[in-house]
């Protein structure tokens, strides 16, 4: 299950999966293309804030991702490394970053905090 967030606030939720998370954010990177299929949904990506899969029962997000709107995202990110977050939001060829298991548009980011694990 996919939660697809767009920039006026809406959450929508896709049915299916994306498969691999860094070949689709090559994808949705293309800018030959403005939509895009997200699970049984077809979406004009430039309305796309973020991107988040569900997690397993298992699996606990360790990272806060805070937007400029003033909402949050949690995701999961066994190997958080902030400076690898800048660089990747820097990353002036690409509109979407994959930080950790979500993908989120680089204009709506504002940071990261991962979680304390004490």
């Amino acid at each position: 299950m996919l939660t697809i967030n767009l920039k006026n606030g809406e959450n929508i939720t896709a049915d299916g999966s994306i498969g691999n998370l860094e070949e689709f954010v090559t994808q949705i990177n293309n800018q030959a293309i403005n939509a895009i299929t997200i699970g049984n949904i077809p979406i004009n990506k430039a309305a796309i804030s973020y991107i988040a899969t569900s997690h397993p029962e298992e699996v606990t997000p360790n990272v806060t991702i805070y937007l400029m709107n003033g909402s949050k995202v949690e995701s999961y990110d066994g190997a958080f490394n902030a400076a690898e977050y800048s660089a990747k939001i820097n990353n002036q060829q690409n509109l979407f970053a994959l930080l950790g298991d979500v993908i989120i548009n680089k204009f709506d980011y504002m940071m990261a905090i991962e979680k304390s694990t004490t």
